[in-house]
């Protein structure tokens, strides 16, 4: 009994390992003080918003807690 296995797996026979393109040499980009200082103050107006966020967000939280602990403190003095 033989088995024939229809499907090949690999490279094709006489194929070779390619090698990549050479591209063009990636260069640093330039940027002038002006240029730099506005991507700075992107940046950190970005950074800005985040923190608001993060703090509205605490905030809400600090607000469901407390309404909470007084929905407990309610439940217990009706006991």
């Amino acid at each position: 009994m033989t088995t024939s296995n229809s499907k090949k797996r690999g490279r094709p026979l006489g194929s070779k390992n390619k090698k990549p393109r050479a591209g063009k040499t990636k260069t640093f980009k330039q940027f002038d003080p002006a240029q730099r200082a506005l991507a700075k103050i992107v940046e950190l107006e970005r950074i800005r918003q985040n923190l608001h966020n993060l703090i509205d967000s605490l905030e809400h939280q600090a607000v469901q807690y407390r309404a909470v602990i007084s929905y407990l403190e309610n439940k217990l003095e009706n006991k």
